[in-house]
């Protein structure tokens, strides 16, 4: 009998530690979910500022490139009105 009471009472700790580490594991598990979910939002924010300062290099190359290519067409007009007979 005594030899029963002492196994009840082994089980019923055993269950309560490991209630215990279950609950301490989904504790860590929010936290860690919490960090993560930071993470991935600072991320975000930062791909978002690395595209839109790229959008904004790429809008001033195709301008510059635009301008040069004004200017290359004024030059060929130039020379082919200087070459073509009076």
């Amino acid at each position: 009998m005594r030899l029963t009471i002492i196994a009840a009472v082994a089980t019923l700790a055993l269950g309560a530690c490991t209630e215990a580490e279950t609950d301490q594991a989904k504790i860590e598990a929010k936290a860690a979910g919490t960090e993560l979910k930071a993470a991935a939002s600072e991320a975000g924010a930062e791909l978002k500022t690395v595209a839109s300062d790229a959008a904004v290099l790429a809008k001033d190359a195709a301008g510059e490139a635009g301008q040069a290519l004004k200017e290359a067409g004024a030059e060929i007009r130039e020379t082919a009105d200087e070459a073509a007979p009076e």
